[in-house]
């Protein structure tokens, strides 16, 4: 038999995980032409280290099935440290 205290916690853990926001929709205007250029930069931005500095941004369409497998692997891990 489980421990009720371990099946809340688990419960709580999945029904955290499991939800999703609503899916954001690009607000399309047909008298507007989309953007191509980005702001120039701020101040701050200027004393970035050069390497460090994002240049480029890569579709990844496994990001959340990876992202979440690492929390699956994590919270197993923790599983058996939780309280009982």
């Amino acid at each position: 038999m489980q421990n009720p205290v371990m099946t809340s916690i688990h419960d709580e853990i999945q029904a955290l995980f499991s939800w999703n926001p609503p899916a954001l929709k690009p607000v399309t205007s047909t008298d507007k032409k989309p953007s191509t250029k980005s702001r120039p930069p701020a101040f701050y931005d200027k004393h970035i280290f050069g390497p460090l500095v994002l240049r480029c941004v890569k579709h990844l369409p496994s990001l959340v099935q990876d992202l979440a497998a690492n929390v699956d692997r994590a919270l197993h891990a923790a599983s058996e440290t939780l309280p009982l």
